[in-house]
């Protein structure tokens, strides 16, 4: 029982060790229950179901791996290449350089209908000498498209191993300086079919918002292409740190923009500490632009959720692992058979993992 709680601390600070052994110890224990069956037939019961299973398991690697190569190689074009970018933070007409967040632009040597909700593993052989063999998992943040080649963005917050070595690849630059290989396995995760609802509330807490912005991108699309029903998107992200807001600054103005005619977007920041803004220290929340709001306080998500459904109502969907519960008591006090709850796949340890609800 104690050993429980221990395996996810040590997953956490040593991922990719902990991801190494794992792997290990499930072959031994596969091979060891094998080696030890009294059955000296292969295919008698029950070393063929251990058979079976060890087959099942090589097939999936099987194809995961032809896949990948499938995903990084094609003859004629470069294989997948990775440019790691600085972030800055705009006061004012001062660029303050983001040094917790980096971005990560990778140019894709074929395309794919690349979905919102979807997150590669990202593999640099670059970072170091066994990084070759580390892979590590980001939401694609955004994608975008320059000169026939197809691009995917991620956001890696500084933590402890691959994504503190990989800031040592960073180009101050805006340049197209794509040198270092990348290996990408996947797309993984599924669309969770947003564009059926009349009101979407989003929630996000530190890097999780990397996991949200897809989805809003891919409303306001299908929103002009006339092919959701969708009227109302609402996001809303809380911060450690003001800085951080720069992680995705530029990209929330070119939705804002991309939403100018119809204003279905509203987006609400919620900043907790690291205060460098003036307004900070004057007022608890200050308009930036038409339409986000910056609060100067913790998020109340239970509060928030129950004013969307009071004031908008509709069909409504709502996601947030972190949070969830919540949210979820919101629900349930309001007793509303048309609001869903729903999270994404998966979350990073350190931030309160991203959610949405639809309404």
């Amino acid at each position: 029982m104690v050993a429980i709680p221990l395996t996810s601390i040590i997953r956490r600070r040593t991922y990719e060790m902990f991801a190494a052994v794992h792997f290990g110890l499930a072959v031994c224990a596969g091979v060891f229950v094998y080696l030890h069956n009294p059955t000296s037939d292969v295919l008698g019961a029950p070393k063929r179901y251990i058979v079976a299973a060890g087959g099942c398991l090589g097939l999936v690697w099987l194809i995961r791996l032809s896949m990948m190569v499938y995903r990084n190689v094609q003859l004629g074009a470069p294989s997948s290449r990775v440019a790691v970018r600085t972030i800055t933070f705009e006061l004012g007409e001062t660029s303050i350089p983001v040094e917790d967040a980096v971005h990560i632009h990778i140019r894709l040597p074929r395309p794919w209908n690349i979905r919102a909700g979807q997150y590669v593993y990202l593999t640099v052989p670059a970072v170091s000498h066994t990084a070759v063999v580390q892979s590590h998992p980001f939401y694609i943040a955004w994608w975008y498209r320059v000169n026939d080649d197809d691009y995917i963005v991620l956001i890696a917050q500084k933590r402890q191993g691959f994504t503190q070595k990989i800031f040592h690849m960073k180009d101050n630059k805006l340049t197209n300086n794509y040198r270092s290989r990348a290996f990408i396995d996947g797309p993984y995760g599924q669309d969770m079919n947003l564009d059926a609802y009349d009101n979407v509330v989003l929630f996000a807490t530190g890097i999780g918002i990397a996991g949200q912005l897809s989805h809003v991108a891919q409303l306001l699309r299908s929103y002009y292409d006339c092919g959701v029903k969708t009227k109302r998107v609402t996001l809303f992200w809380q911060v450690d740190a003001e800085i951080q807001l720069g992680w995705v600054a530029d990209r929330m103005q070119q939705l804002l923009e991309l939403d100018e005619k119809s204003q279905v977007l509203h987006i609400y920041l919620f900043v907790v500490g690291g205060f460098v803004s003036r307004e900070a220290s004057v007022t608890d929340f200050v308009n930036r632009g038409k339409r986000i709001v910056v609060t100067y306080k913790d998020m109340d998500a239970a509060y928030l959720t129950d004013a969307e459904l009071g004031q908008h109502g509709g069909r409504t969907v709502i996601s947030h692992p972190q949070i969830v519960d919540r949210v979820r008591d919101v629900v349930q006090r309001r007793g509303d058979a048309k609001v869903r709850l729903t999270c994404l796949d998966f979350g990073p340890d350190s931030a309160r993992r991203p959610g949405l609800c639809l309404a």
